[in-house]
């Protein structure tokens, strides 16, 4: 679908390295290669605008670089 959308290259090529990070976790988190992961709630149209909707935003803004702190593992009871 992204590859042929009607966007700006630099909002495609942003939107395909996020995609691309979401699938390397995937594959992380569940031992598998990343040909073999499957989106499930990734693939569903709300975040599919999420993704594309925030590289939007980050071209319009012209952000180039985004710094986090690292994250904490938190804990909790299902």
């Amino acid at each position: 679908m992204l590859l042929e959308a009607d966007l700006k290259p630099r909002v495609k090529d942003l939107s395909l390295q996020m995609f691309h990070t979401v699938a390397e976790a995937e594959a992380k988190v569940h031992g598998k290669s990343i040909d073999e992961v499957h989106f499930h709630e990734v693939g569903a149209v709300d975040s599919i605008v999420d993704i594309v909707g925030t590289a939007i935003c980050l071209d319009e803004l012209q952000v180039d670089r985004i710094v986090v702190s690292e994250l904490t593992e938190g804990c909790g009871h299902i």
